[in-house]
């Protein structure tokens, strides 16, 4: 059937299956590292405050999710290196299954893995800094709980951080050595080169209030919760997730070819 040419569900998994074989040391050490990193991180802000509370998870569940944005800029480790690129390009599976695989590694196993790193690691810092307080100290540091950190953050901003790991996951196609790097500075000059249109349009449609660098986002409701500023950023991350799975994929086909 001509769909086996672009996917079978066979293939990918072998395709997976020898991508764990060459990779799962490198997985390994990135599982380990992030939790240690987000446990001593975690030790140190309970360890600093007389109380630990929701809304401080919520802060470092924002910081944690940056860093899980940068992991999904190393997605394709093999193009660092032109012989191993070459190997890569040579694997019996097509590009969407060697899209698909990256994807399903770094954004949805990934995921996955940090909320239950975290969870651990919000627990096991909490044990740690008990044992070293007095007991009364047990009550200011409350557990965590996914369900109030999910109901009381800002889910439009966790969604945008997200998008914009996605962001980076299809422009490490484009650079071979220090792709990390480059996407992050792409993404920097293209948020500098929209912040200057929006400046420009500001001196064009609100010349008397506006002066200078300064900015004029007039902000007004669209319905119960929702205003032009979040439906602006939603739609922003909305297109990001439609296009850079699509990027990635005919990038990693023209490299193919």
């Amino acid at each position: 059937m001509k769909t086996n040419r672009f996917f079978n569900f066979r293939r990918f998994c072998h395709l997976l299956s020898s991508d764990f074989r060459l990779n799962g040391k490198r997985y390994l050490l990135i599982l380990a590292g992030g939790a240690v990193i987000i446990y001593l991180v975690t030790l140190f802000e309970m360890s600093r405050y007389s109380g630990y509370t929701t809304p401080d998870y919520i802060v470092l569940f924002y910081v944690c999710v940056l860093g899980l944005c940068l992991l999904a800029g190393n997605v394709f480790p093999e193009f660092g290196n032109k012989i191993k690129t070459g190997n890569y390009l040579l694997l019996p599976a097509s590009a969407l299954e060697k899209t698909l695989s990256q994807f399903l590694i770094y954004i949805v196993f990934g995921i996955l893995s940090f909320l239950l790193i975290f969870w651990a690691d919000a627990y096991l810092a909490r044990w740690s800094v008990l044992q070293m307080a007095d007991q009364q100290n047990e009550i200011l540091i409350e557990k965590l709980h996914y369900s109030l950190v999910f109901q009381a953050m800002n889910r439009e901003f966790v969604y945008l951080i997200i998008s914009i790991g996605l962001f980076l996951f299809a422009t490490r196609l484009f650079f071979r050595r220090f792709a990390l790097i480059k996407s992050i500075i792409l993404l920097a000059i293209m948020v500098s080169l929209f912040t200057c249109w929006m400046v420009l349009l500001s001196h064009i449609f609100y010349p008397g209030t506006s002066g200078g660098f300064n900015l004029v986002l007039p902000q007004y409701e669209l319905s119960s919760g929702l205003n032009n500023l979040i439906s602006f950023l939603y739609t922003i991350a909305h297109l990001i997730w439609v296009f850079s799975l699509p990027i990635a994929y005919y990038k990693l086909k023209e490299k193919q070819v």
